[in-house]
């Protein structure tokens, strides 16, 4: 997630900013796509990320290290998506084509590239796809991941490697990759 003005942290605990500004937005995006990728829905990836920001709002006074805003949006977050789960007790498919942003560009093989990436994604349980987006998407480390969903580190380790698995025979199954 990229990193906030220091700017945008002040005005969010003056509660002076436009809630529709450009840096709001992009972090309302960021924490939409992520979002997205761990919960599989839009729906509930909206609802996550619309109480998010009403968390971030409230409670950014308990924010001590403007510096730590992103992680600290991230793991609020990544509750929200852990109270849904919860309150769902099931798994939605993830809708691959819902993960390409309209607003960029991108090549046809990106495009095809992104689609099938989502694709394979969507086939993993909701754990094993809230690790991917977290170790690979966010560059979390397994002890951070471990901490951020309340699991310990062997489940996250034992998701981790099941989801590569999956993966990788998805991967190979269509032709994704070629056999070494």
């Amino acid at each position: 997630m990229q990193q906030p003005s220091a700017g945008l942290v002040d005005a969010i605990r003056r509660q002076d900013v436009d809630p529709w500004s450009d840096e709001m937005e992009a972090l309302r995006r960021q924490l939409y796509w992520t979002a997205l990728a761990i919960i599989g829905n839009p729906d509930d990836a909206n609802d996550a990320v619309a109480e998010t920001m009403f968390k971030v709002w409230r409670n950014i006074r308990s924010l001590r290290r403007p510096e730590l805003f992103s992680g600290w949006c991230r793991q609020i977050l990544i509750n929200e998506c852990r109270r849904i789960w919860r309150k769902s007790q099931h798994v939605v498919a993830m809708d691959p084509e819902s993960l390409t942003s309209e607003e960029e560009d991108h090549s046809q093989e990106q495009l095809l590239a992104l689609d099938t990436l989502a694709q394979m994604i969507a086939q993993l349980n909701a754990g094993e796809r809230a690790v991917v987006v977290l170790r690979y998407m966010h560059d979390q480390s397994l002890d951070d991941i471990a901490e951020l969903l309340e699991i310990p580190i062997g489940t996250v380790k034992s998701r981790l490697a099941r989801a590569h698995a999956r993966l990788r025979a998805q991967s190979t199954r269509e032709g994704v990759i070629g056999h070494a």
